[in-house]
C-alpha cells in the first residue's frame, strides 16, 4: 500500500531513558474480537492534566483512520488502585486529571478486520483478533501521552503456548508463553508489527540482511517456504540493485491471508521501514504467488526511501493532525521505477516486457489530471486533491525514470539514480530529515544544475513529461496513438486447430460488407490467400504480405468448405480490395539502429551490453 517511516533519535538523557512506557498485552484473554491492554506510568513525572492520544492517522495510509475508536472501556488508575477522572474529548484523545498521581491505563481494544464501524481501515494498516491468529499494527492498540511520543516503549506480550510472534522488534526477554519487545519511540513502535500464528517461517540472507517471511494461511494453501521460494529471486535482484550495502539488518514479510471477504474488499500491502504486512486472500499459492511478488518488488524499496531519505514532514510526524510532503513523486514513484527497473537489470523480465511495464504506467496516468502539479498534490493527498493519490504509482514512476534518463543523458552514461540515493542517504540517512522545500537544490548541487529546471517545469510545475524525449535518450522509439488505414479481410473472427495446422472462420457476427461481398462461411478453413497457401506456422508473413496489396486490386481466397454431402471442396472466393480506418495504440519499441551514446545509456540503465547493429 503505502509508507510507515520510522525516526530514532540518537541520544536520549537518563531521566528520558527512565522514563519508559511499560505495555502489557494478553492475547490469552482473548474474547469476542477484543484483548485488554494495559499501559503503565509508575516511574512517568506527568503534569496532573494530560492527555492520551490514539493517532488519527500514521504515516503511508494517507486517509484519516481514527483508531482511538477501537477503544473501548479506558480507565485510569492510580497509585492506590483507585480509579481517577477521565473525559474523553473526541474519537483518539482522552483528558486525564490528577495525572501526577497515574499509575496505568486499562482498556480494551477492539480489532479491525471484521466489524463495519472500521471499514475504512485497509487490512495491512489495521488490527486481528481471532483464536488462531492475532495481527497487530501497534498504532492500533497503543498511543501516547501528548508530547511524550519519544519515550522508549516495552511491549510485553502474553500468548498462547501453541503460537510464535513474528516482529521487526527486538526481544528483550523471551520463553514459550510470554515475551517482551523493545522500540525506541512511539514512531519506531508504529513502525513494528507483530503477527501471532502457529509457526510458519522462513528465512534468508540477503547480504548480510536478515528477510524473514511468516505465513498465517487457513487452508494450508501457501507456507512460508513456498513463499520464500517464489520471493527470494527478487530480493536477491534488489539487493544486487542496491550494491549489496542494505541499511537493515532485518526485515520482515508478515503475510496474513483471509477465508472470507474483507471489510475493504481489496488486498495488498502496507509497508513499513523493517517489514511489510499484508492482507491476501486464502487461495492457491499459483494463484497469489506473482502478486506478493510484485508488491514485494514495491515494498521492500521503502528501505531507502524515506527510511534513510525523508523530509521533516515524516521526521518529525503529526500523529493528530499530519502534514504532508511534497516529495511523493520520490517516496512512492521512485520506489515502484525502481522495482521495475531492478527486474529488467537483473533478468527477473526481459527488455520488451519491460518497455510494456512503462506502456501500462503511460496508460495508467492517462487517467488523471495531468496539469496538477505533481508537488501540489502531494500535499493535498489527504483531501482536495484525494483522488489523485494513485497517480503516485504511474507518473510517479514516470516522473523517476524521466529523471533516471536525464542523469545517463548528462553523464553519458556513468551517473544514475542508484548512486543519487546513495550520496542523499549519506547526507541524511534515518536520523536527519531534509527541508522540504530545499531538496530540488540539494540535488542539482550533487547532480547536475539542469535538473532543476526538470524539476520546475514537469514535477513542481504543470507541463506534460516529454516522455518520448527521455526514452529516445536510450533509444526507445515512442509510436503515438493514430488512425491509419489498412486492407481488411471482412471483420470475421479466426480459431486455430493445431493439431491440423489450419485456421478456420470461427464467427461473422462483425462482418462488414467487404466479408459479405466475398461471401465466406463460417467453418471455411482458410486455405489460400493470393496464391499463397497459408497455415498457423505462416499466417502473419502471408498476412503481411496481403496488408501490402492496393486498394481496388482484386483478392482472391481459397477455402476448404465442406458440401452438402461433407466433402471438404476448394471453394475460390473474389472480390476487391477495401481499406478500413483503425485506430493504432501507443507503442513503444526499441531503436533498431541507435547512436552509440544511446548504445551506451541503454547498456547503463538496464545493466546489458548492447551491441551495435549492422547496416
Amino acid at each position: 500500500m503505502r509508507v510507515l517511516f520510522l525516526a530514532l533519535f540518537s541520544s536520549f538523557s537518563f531521566i528520558l531513558f527512565a522514563q519508559e512506557y511499560n505495555v502489557s498485552i494478553d492475547l490469552t484473554k482473548y474474547k469476542n474480537d477484543k484483548i485488554p491492554i494495559e499501559l503503565s506510568f509508575s516511574n512517568f513525572n506527568l503534569d496532573s492534566v494530560v492527555q492520551y492520544q490514539m493517532p488519527a492517522m500514521v504515516p503511508g495510509m494517507y486517509s484519516i483512520s481514527d483508531f482511538g475508536r477501537t477503544i473501548d472501556s479506558l480507565v485510569a488508575i492510580d497509585k492506590e488502585g483507585n480509579n481517577l477522572k477521565v473525559i474523553r474529548l473526541d474519537s483518539n484523545r482522552w483528558k486525564l486529571f490528577d495525572a501526577d498521581q497515574l499509575d496505568k491505563l486499562v482498556y480494551w481494544v477492539d480489532d479491525t478486520f471484521d466489524d463495519i464501524r472500521f471499514k475504512n481501515i485497509f487490512e495491512p494498516g489495521g488490527t486481528n483478533f481471532e483464536e488462531n491468529n492475532f495481527l497487530i499494527n501497534s498504532f492500533g492498540v497503543v498511543g501516547f501521552i501528548e508530547g511524550e511520543e519519544k519515550h522508549p516503549y516495552s511491549i510485553h506480550v502474553i500468548h498462547p503456548e501453541e503460537m510464535y510472534g513474528t516482529s521487526p522488534m527486538k526481544r528483550k526477554t523471551f520463553s514459550e508463553a510470554e515475551e517482551t519487545f523493545n522500540a525506541n519511540n512511539y514512531l519506531q513502535l508504529c513502525d513494528s508489527p507483530i503477527m501471532y500464528c502457529i509457526p510458519d517461517t522462513a528465512s534468508v540472507l540477503i547480504g548480510a540482511t536478515k528477510v524473514i517471511v511468516s505465513v498465517y494461511s487457513p487452508s494450508g494453501n501457501s507456507n512460508a517456504q513456498l513463499m520464500m521460494s517464489k520471493i527470494e529471486p527478487t530480493l536477491r535482484a534488489q539487493g544486487e540493485y542496491l550494491g549489496g550495502d542494505l541499511p537493515v539488518d532485518n526485515y520482515v514479510i508478515l503475510i496474513y491471508m483471509h477465508s472470507k471477504r474483507t471489510n475493504s474488499g481489496a488486498m495488498g500491502a502496507l509497508e513499513h521501514a523493517y517489514s511489510t504486512v499484508f492482507s491476501y486472500p486464502d487461495v492457491s499459492f499459483e494463484r497469489i504467488s506473482q502478486s506478493i511478488v510484485d508488491v514485494t518488488s514495491h515494498e521492500f524499496f521503502h528501505i531507502i526511501t524515506p527510511l534513510n531519505i525523508h523530509s521533516e514532514e515524516i521526521g518529525n510526524y503529526d500523529f493528530i493532525e499530519p502534514k504532508m510532503s511534497k516529495h511523493l513523486w520520490l517516496y512512492e514513484g521512485v520506489t515502484e521505477y525502481a522495482s521495475m527497473r531492478m527486474q529488467v537489470m537483473y533478468d527477473l523480465i526481459d527488455p520488451d516486457e519491460f518497455l510494456d511495464m512503462i506502456l501500462d504506467k503511460m496508460h495508467g496516468a492517462s487517467h488523471y489530471n495531468d496539469t496538477l502539479p505533481f508537488t501540489l498534490m502531494s500535499k493535498g493527498a489527504l483531501d482536495i486533491y484525494e483522488d489523485q493519490y494513485g497517480n503516485v504509482y504511474e507518473k510517479g514512476a514516470l516522473i523517476g525514470m524521466c529523471f533516471d534518463l536525464l542523469l545517463l543523458e548528462l553523464s553519458d552514461g556513468q551517473y544514475d539514480i542508484r548512486q543519487l540515493l546513495k550520496e542523499l542517504r549519506e547526507i541524511y540517512g534515518v536520523d536527519l530529515s531534509f527541508k522540504d522545500e530545499e531538496l530540488f537544490d540539494v540535488i542539482a548541487d550533487l547532480s547536475f544544475s539542469e535538473t532543476r529546471e526538470f524539476f520546475s517545469r514537469f514535477v513542481e510545475g504543470n507541463e506534460p513529461l516529454p516522455i518520448a524525449e527521455y526514452l529516445d535518450y536510450a533509444g526507445v522509439l515512442y509510436h503515438p496513438e493514430e488512425n491509419v488505414f489498412i486492407n481488411t479481410m471482412g471483420s470475421i473472427s479466426l480459431s486455430f486447430d493445431a493439431e491440423k495446422n489450419v485456421i478456420i472462420i470461427s464467427n461473422l457476427n462483425l462482418r462488414n460488407d467487404f466479408a459479405k461481398e466475398m461471401g465466406y462461411k463460417e467453418g471455411d478453413v482458410l486455405y489460400k490467400i493470393m496464391d499463397r497457401e497459408i497455415t498457423i506456422d505462416n499466417y502473419v508473413e502471408v498476412l503481411d504480405y496481403f496488408y501490402s496489396l492496393n486498394s481496388g486490386d482484386e483478392l482472391v481466397v481459397e477455402v476448404k468448405r465442406e458440401n452438402k454431402r461433407g466433402k471438404e471442396k476448394i471453394k475460390v472466393l473474389k472480390g476487391k480490395i477495401q481499406k478500413i480506418e483503425v485506430k493504432n495504440e501507443i507503442y513503444l519499441s526499441w531503436e533498431y539502429f541507435p547512436t552509440e551514446k544511446q548504445l551506451d545509456i541503454r547498456s547503463s540503465w538496464l545493466n546489458k551490453l548492447f551491441e551495435p547493429s549492422l547496416n
